[in-house]
């Protein structure tokens, strides 16, 4: 288990964005899930009794490493992600692969921490707070300003991580025949090397006996 930034790393400032607890304090939990290929980032958030892991992944590439999923950019956070850098290279891509707003609130944050990686993000975006459509645009959404972040397309194709890795995106969803707010689009995406599946919210029932 790697160290963080000490208990002052735990602080987590824009709490208020989505105010959710354990609200100003995020811990971080890093667990080495493939050896020298994969690791996990969890911390915890909820409201009243109910709270649960929301977890960033980490994988190596040929060239750098890719974070699925971004969390809370804590001290505590930023250090064990430069650390991972220090042994296996720069972080090169972030990806936002949902619309969910419990994610998408952290991706920015994030992102800023770590300037030289490019945010990725499914492309069908909408802003918060403020319910204006940005139209594809979306740099003029509120939570990625001046990020230049990049829709995910279909398909790895054409992707820094084509070969290396490769994604579907599920949706976009949306409710009551789009009228209600919000919508659910994911992108699942496999690492090869590692065979491993990295998926947000999505959750699969499979019959014992295929159709």
């Amino acid at each position: 288990t790697m160290q963080g930034g000490g208990n002052g790393g735990k602080a987590w400032d824009r709490w208020w964005v989505l105010p959710l607890a354990p609200f100003g304090t995020r811990e971080t939990v890093v667990h080495e899930v493939v050896k020298g290929k994969v690791w996990c980032l969890e911390q915890k958030f909820g409201a009243l009794y109910v709270h649960v892991p929301i977890r960033m992944t980490i994988v190596k590439l040929d060239q750098g490493l890719l974070a699925y999923g971004p969390i809370a950019p804590t001290q505590e956070t930023v250090a064990m992600v430069k650390g991972l850098e220090e042994e296996h290279g720069a972080l090169q891509h972030i990806v936002l692969a949902t619309a969910a707003i419990e994610h998408k609130t952290l991706a920015g944050p994030f992102a800023r921490k770590f300037p030289k990686a490019q945010l990725w993000t499914v492309p069908n975006q909408y802003s918060f707070p403020f319910g204006f459509d940005n139209f594809g645009l979306l740099g003029l959404t509120q939570l990625f300003w001046f990020l230049n972040p990049k829709p995910l397309p279909p398909t790895a194709e054409g992707t820094p991580w084509e070969g290396q890795m490769s994604h579907s995106i599920l949706g976009p969803l949306k409710s009551k025949g789009g009228e209600a707010p919000g919508l659910f689009e994911e992108c699942v995406m496999l690492h090869k090397s590692s065979k491993t599946l990295l998926a947000t919210d999505t959750v699969q029932a499979v019959d014992p006996t295929p159709p």
